[in-house]
């Protein structure tokens, strides 16, 4: 005959369990219960109620306690109830090993197996176990520990099989019923939870047939802390000078060449102290230091391997941090790329990119302007007219830098342009000597610009005109009265400043410019050809493309006055300015007084 509510079971073997499960019709001594929580709290061990006759938290949210313990207040208000029972969370380095026999006349019988296993493995871990404060449950035994490696373990209950029954490993969250509960009590009140060391926490759960968790690198995408900081290193990037980045990148890979192992530390000293020169954050040199340090050949000095260390490429970039910036060390070749920048634009606009799997035509023209300036650059002039250059200074780094593309979406273009995959009518890229080196270093391209590209951008002695600009556009703000409200409005004004910036370019090459959809700048771009603004200067598949109209300052007066909002920008200057005077000269009259 079972007590109330108990239910049997078959055990190991098919013998018959009993799980006694007590009556939950009684009333429990609240103060009993309130007593033993504050004791248990005492011991920094989170007391929480549990409900009657199960193993189940009695709140419904209990999850912030497996962080923080329970406030005393918190305590006296859940145990004033007396329809409760004690249990408690598995946190702050508080853990429970389950004893769970086949059957409970053999609770004894599976504890003294989990001793002769832990002293064969620890002798220290089978001591402490013995010594712990155990609690007898209804079916088996737990022994109460503490350890701080505890929150390095998985979250999951970890379980092996024994020859009499299985144990668990209960941390990190997880909540188990605790005595005056009815069918739990201590079977040694007086015994304290012992604490493990690391290398006992290890034996245990070699016992168990587990290992401590590996921690996750902070490079890894699955860090908690990975989000962050790329969110900072993405920001860092954005607010610095991209022609310094380049010429790092420059002396970076030329440092990674030049290192030899007698001067591997100097080199990477003179490699931080260009960094510092060209005025960079210190978290960019450190990233450019360890991609240096990551590349460094192997050395062996007497037969032993003698590394280039981390900690000696950080106190270089720390020792050049502490001297004041010098002259930055720019090569002529990302110099150039300011200078020939807006023809490369001009250039890479006339060209049919035809549709190719995989790859976008902006991504195409993107990783192909950055190439046409640098050849235009260094190019010399063939007898056909053309330009022939062999650029050693383009990495996928750079290309990352000049255009925002992943490295993946580099490649893809480069292998296109280079393979014959992509054919382009007017320029000829190939790759003569390929990178070395995990990509730092630059393939070696020749590239190819056909004579008749070359036409519109040639001066009568025969020399690029580099210095000409898009388009004779006026710079113009956007407290424009044209784009004031009931005229353009601020749209239309982010549309033409983008078009400006950009040179020639298609809706959907603006619209990715400016994070809209190209339906909304399609009919912005419309509204400006209405006024003159902007025009249609030839089809890129099937797609316009667009570049400024001629005369915009003197087109941008006559909106205003016909749109009526002429001189308001001014008015509200001035009536801005005579309450600014008024407040001013009411303030100095309350000071007197």
């Amino acid at each position: 005959m079972l007590p109330h509510g108990a239910e049997g079971g078959k055990g190991k073997g098919g013998e018959r369990r009993q799980d006694v499960k007590y009556d939950t019709r009684f009333s429990q001594n609240s103060q009993l219960l309130r007593n033993a929580a504050f004791e248990l709290l005492n011991e920094s061990i989170a007391p929480i109620p549990a409900a009657p006759g199960t193993k189940q938290p009695a709140l419904k949210s209990w999850k912030e306690y497996q962080q923080r313990l329970p406030t005393r207040e918190e305590v006296q208000r859940w145990f004033d109830d007396d329809d409760v029972w004690l249990g408690v969370v598995t946190s702050q380095g508080f853990g429970i090993i389950d004893i769970d026999p086949h059957l409970s006349e053999q609770r004894d019988l599976l504890f003294t197996e989990l001793i002769e296993k832990a002293n064969r493995v620890c002798s220290s871990l089978a001591e402490k176990l013995c010594k712990t404060r155990r609690v007898k449950t209804p079916n088996g035994k737990h022994l109460w520990l503490r350890c701080a490696c505890f929150s390095e373990l998985h979250t999951t209950r970890i379980t092996n099989e024994f020859k009499f029954g299985k144990v668990e490993l209960l941390c990190n969250g997880h909540f188990a019923v605790a005595p005056p509960s009815p069918g739990y009590e201590f079977e040694n009140p007086d015994a304290p939870v012992v604490t493990l060391t690391r290398q006992e926490a290890e034996a245990l759960l070699k016992i168990l047939g587990m290992e401590l968790a590996k921690p996750i690198p902070a490079s890894s995408p699955s860090h908690p802390d990975a989000q962050g900081l790329r969110r900072r290193k993405k920001l860092i990037t954005a607010t610095t000078d991209l022609i310094a980045l380049l010429a790092f990148e420059h002396h970076l890979a030329r440092k990674t060449e030049q290192a030899k192992p007698g001067s591997r530390n100097f080199t990477g000293y003179k490699l931080a102290r260009q960094g510092r020169n060209l005025r960079l954050p210190k978290e960019i040199v450190l990233e450019g230091m360890r991609r240096y340090h990551k590349h460094i050949p192997p050395h062996y000095r007497d037969g032993k391997h003698d590394p280039y260390t981390w900690s000696e490429a950080r106190r270089s970039t720390e020792s050049a941090f502490k001297k004041a910036p010098g002259e930055p060390a720019i090569p002529p070749h990302i110099e150039a790329l300011r200078d020939y920048g807006a023809m490369a634009r001009r250039i890479v606009s006339k060209l049919h990119i035809p549709q190719t799997r995989g790859i976008r035509q902006s991504s195409i023209r993107s990783v192909l302007e950055p190439l046409v300036a640098i050849a235009l650059s260094c190019g010399k002039r063939q007898s056909d007219g053309s330009i022939a250059a062999t650029i050693t200074h383009f990495s996928y780094r750079y290309a990352e830098l000049l255009t925002g593309l992943k490295k993946d979406t580099i490649a893809r273009v480069i292998n296109a342009l280079t393979n014959g995959k992509l054919k382009l009518s007017g320029i000829q890229i190939e790759i003569i000597k390929p990178a070395k080196k995990a990509q730092l270093l630059s393939n070696v391209y020749k590239v190819t610009i056909a004579a008749q590209l070359l036409e519109s951008e040639t001066e009568e002695n025969g020399t690029l005109s580099h210095s000409t600009q898009w388009d004779s556009v006026p710079n113009f703000s956007v407290c424009h009265d044209a784009f004031q409200p009931g005229a353009l409005g601020k749209e239309s004004y982010f549309v033409l400043a983008a078009l400006f910036e950009m040179g020639p370019a298609t809706a959907a090459e603006l619209a990715g410019r400016l994070g809209k959809t190209s339906d909304a700048v399609r009919a912005q771009l419309r509204k400006l050809e209405e006024f003159g603004l902007v025009k249609r200067l030839s089809k890129r598949g099937r797609a316009f493309v667009w570049v400024i109209g001629d005369e915009v300052s003197k087109k941008l007066n006559e909106i205003a006055e016909r749109r009526g909002t002429a001189y308001k920008g001014m008015d509200r200057a001035a009536k801005h300015g005579d309450e600014r005077r008024k407040f001013k000269k009411l303030l100095e009259k309350r000071v007197k007084l």
